[in-house]
């Protein structure tokens, strides 16, 4: 048994960018300099250790030398995730469609396999855009056993003037149109349905940890549309990401008080019931595709 990772880990990882060799340099506290080639355009560096940092010294053609120094102040929650979204985004572009749809069609077994999706009147899912978990399959099967299907689209002029998300009834591949950010969603002419009624709502997100943190894109829809539904039973709230970008390597997840967490998480190697304390191994609560 080992412990779930926390909001604030002891050793979590240091990450710093910088333009002069083109390179990303990250590391935890008690091991070696790892390094990523990465392009951007100007030095940061985002403190994501709380015992202590990197400085990064140019030492001509070789590069970047990595030394210890004395702890500084600990960067904001909101530049953690920045220096955390910028790593994933930058891994996850590198899947293959050969990658993606495996993972994709794996993830839709395990989920059309658990009792909660079968015996769920109606669900809220999403299209899974570019190199997101196709969910394709899941829109079909769910349309196919009869269930109704809600998708999110996100209102042009929100009310309070924050970017959020309204459901809309989803009705067939062709019934949709791009969106924002070039996401495929339904019209605003088709019938406006509300989470309240959903028996699950599948979320999107670049990486989770097991406790059910999520770290998603960094524009706030799925935070803001969830959080009135925080102390209810239902929806169940799950989360949808390949294995791999739960508890990832590159570092754990930050997270404030707002966040929405997850209470499962659909993986393309299992379903795992998420929980704060103690954590097994493996996926927790993994139950066979059939």
């Amino acid at each position: 048994m080992r412990r779930a990772r926390s909001c604030r880990p002891e050793q979590p990882a240091v990450i710093a960018i910088a333009r002069v060799t083109g390179r990303l340099e990250t590391g935890g506290a008690g091991d070696g300099v790892r390094t990523r080639d990465i392009q951007l355009g100007k030095l940061t560096l985002y403190q994501l250790s709380y015992s202590r940092v990197v400085d990064l010294h140019n030492t001509g053609p070789g590069g970047l030398q990595a030394k210890a120094t004395p702890r500084q102040p600990t960067s904001s929650v909101a530049e953690e995730k920045a220096a955390l979204r910028l790593l994933l985004k930058r891994r996850r572009a590198t899947w293959s469609p050969l990658h993606r749809s495996p993972a994709s069609k794996a993830l839709s077994r395990w989920v059309v396999g658990d009792p909660r999706f079968l015996a769920a009147a109606e669900v809220a899912l999403f299209v899974g855009a570019r190199d997101e978990i196709d969910t394709r399959d899941l829109l079909e099967h769910a349309s196919t056993l009869g269930k109704l299907v809600w998708l999110p689209r996100i209102l042009p002029n929100p009310p309070t003037g924050e970017p959020t998300l309204e459901w809309r009834r989803y009705e067939g591949p062709g019934a949709l149109e791009a969106g924002r950010f070039g996401l495929a969603q339904p019209s605003g002419e088709a019938p406006i349905g509300d989470l309240e009624r959903c028996d699950l709502v599948f979320v999107p997100g670049l990486a989770f940890s097991r406790s059910g943190h999520r770290l998603g894109m960094g524009v706030g829809y799925y935070d803001r549309a969830l959080a009135p539904w925080l102390a209810r039973a239902k929806p169940l709230r799950i989360g949808v990401v390949a294995a791999e970008f739960v508890d990832p390597a590159e570092g754990p997840i930050p997270c404030t008080s707002h966040d929405v967490r997850m209470q499962v998480l659909a993986t393309d190697e299992g379903i795992v019931e998420c929980r704060d304390e103690l954590a097994s191994d493996d996926p927790a609560g993994s139950t066979s595709p059939g």
